[in-house]
């Protein structure tokens, strides 16, 4: 399967970097922010990896507690499972127990291409497709748990001191509810263009096109804005025009 090309854009995570997305709403100033502690989730992101180590990681994450990584351990996850295969995942959590989805794809077998991402969770089902193909899916009801702790990007949660990303992130994407077949279509297809991502539910939306500094700005209206620690833009943001 040929590998999707994106606009250049993204963060680079070294493996010690990711980007923290706080709990308390920046367009409310105080309070918990609860746009992130959806009952229903899509997450949807692309990546680029360029190393994979033996590890759980995450891409984007919120993990139940930001002081330890206890059991459920997520509320939800876009990751990396450390089983046999190296299989990419998809997890939530309901009722105090983790529902994870794993990949038949491995992570080693897309190295160094741009991977589209996508979970979904409608209240009975949880569907995983990596470049639009349906990897693999399981029965599930009920609605996500739901924590008052920060979300990150390129790592599995706050506190865990080996679970990092190493590769580019080009953009990444949480709805509060099901994308249809056709959105998630229409989504790997043109979705690097961000006027065409649904704006229905959407809860957090970073294209990492800022190009320097250390925000990345929430595009859903949210004010899910992220901190970046350690990691590098892909492109710098030009410092002037060169007239000929």
């Amino acid at each position: 399967m040929a590998s999707r090309v994106l606009k250049t854009c993204g963060l680079y995570f070294k493996g010690n970097s990711y980007v923290r997305i706080p709990s308390s709403s920046a367009s409310g100033g105080s309070g918990v922010n609860s746009s992130l502690k959806p009952d229903y989730i899509t997450l949807a992101a692309w990546v680029y990896v360029t190393y994979n180590p033996p590890t759980w990681w995450g891409i984007l994450c919120k993990p139940v507690d930001d002081a330890a990584w206890r059991s459920p351990h997520i509320q939800w996850k876009l990751g990396k499972s450390n089983i046999s295969g190296q299989p990419f995942h998809f997890a939530i959590s309901i009722g105090g127990t983790q529902y994870r989805v794993d990949s038949m794809t491995s992570v080693d077998s897309v190295l160094y291409k741009w991977t589209f991402l996508f979970g979904r969770f409608d209240g009975a089902k949880m569907e995983f497709f990596i470049n639009n193909m349906l990897e693999n899916s399981l029965s599930v009801s009920g609605k996500i748990d739901k924590y008052d702790t920060d979300a990150v990007v390129g790592r599995s949660g706050i506190r865990d001191p080996n679970e990092f990303f190493y590769g580019i992130v080009g953009m990444t994407l949480a709805w509060n509810r099901p994308l249809t077949d056709a959105e998630k279509d229409d989504l790997y297809n043109n979705g690097q263009y961000p006027k065409r991502i649904p704006k229905n539910g959407l809860i957090l939306c970073l294209d990492f096109t800022e190009y320097e500094g250390d925000k990345a700005y929430d595009k859903s209206g949210y004010g899910n804005h992220g901190t970046i620690y350690g990691a590098e833009w892909v492109v710098k943001k030009a410092k002037g025009v060169v007239s000929i």
